[in-house]
């Protein structure tokens, strides 16, 4: 009975931590004891079919589940990257646009937070609930106890740079994803000054900020297509990812 009771624990812990930083399941509108419930239930659900470690007691069972949580977390975080580089997209949008002066309070994030930022983070979340991302976040949780048993995660060099390159990589994402919209209005920019040489008694202020706003706007619409296929991509390339981290950590 104990060794059954620590094997869901073990089990339950890595789950915990995907829980706690993956898309979807660690947004601030899944309250944690409905998530603690989750993670208990999947992995009342997974033990039978995970293979057991050897039972450890003590100092050694903290570490165990120390070492679960930290490998639920890894996977998490490798799958949630999309999102951030999202985010960051979208507050490189909102400064060029002017609506980085106006902020909403963010229930996710549960701190305000500027309106496109907000706009393209749950529209991606939409998109990966279309792709039914979620599933797929829940089938590689499941297959992560064969590539990496539980109480057996290694934690070398590969699989500390991959992390390090994936988090790197996000803002890469990120500048490509805002930089047709921030620098189309860069040069519009260029061009209100220019005006504004030309023809001093213009009040560059007045007629600036609606103009950046509108063609903020108008470039937003014309590239959601894109922007939508881009998070398709990227959503599946995060599975990809979080397999590679996987295999590096046995």
């Amino acid at each position: 009975m104990a060794e059954d009771l620590t094997h869901m624990a073990l089990v339950s812990m890595r789950v915990m931590g995907v829980l706690a930083a993956g898309p979807v399941w660690s947004s601030r509108y899944l309250y944690w004891p409905v998530r603690a419930l989750l993670a208990v239930y999947t992995g009342v659900a997974l033990a039978p079919v995970v293979a057991r470690a050897p039972l450890t007691q003590g100092a050694g069972l903290l570490l165990s589940a120390g070492r679960e949580l930290a490998t639920g977390l890894a996977l998490g975080f490798m799958a949630g990257l999309v999102f951030s580089a999202v985010q960051v997209a979208g507050h490189l949008i909102d400064m060029e646009t002017g609506f980085g002066i106006v902020n909403v309070l963010d229930p996710n994030l549960g701190q305000p937070a500027p309106v496109v930022g907000s706009f393209l983070y749950l529209l991606a979340m939409l998109v990966f609930l279309s792709l039914n991302g979620h599933h797929l976040l829940l089938m590689a949780l499941a297959d992560s106890f064969q590539v990496v048993p539980v109480d057996s995660a290694l934690w070398g060099g590969g699989s500390l740079r991959v992390v390090v390159d994936a988090s790197g990589e996000m803002f890469w994402i990120a500048l490509r994803i805002a930089l047709p919209v921030v620098g189309a209005l860069f040069v519009g920019s260029v061009a209100l000054g220019l005006v504004a040489r030309s023809v001093p008694q213009l009040n560059i202020f007045v007629v600036g900020l609606p103009a950046k706003l509108a063609g903020g706007l108008l470039l937003l619409s014309l590239a959601m297509p894109a922007y939508v296929l881009m998070v398709e991509v990227l959503a599946r390339d995060s599975h990809r990812h979080t397999m590679a981290l996987l295999r590096l950590m046995r």
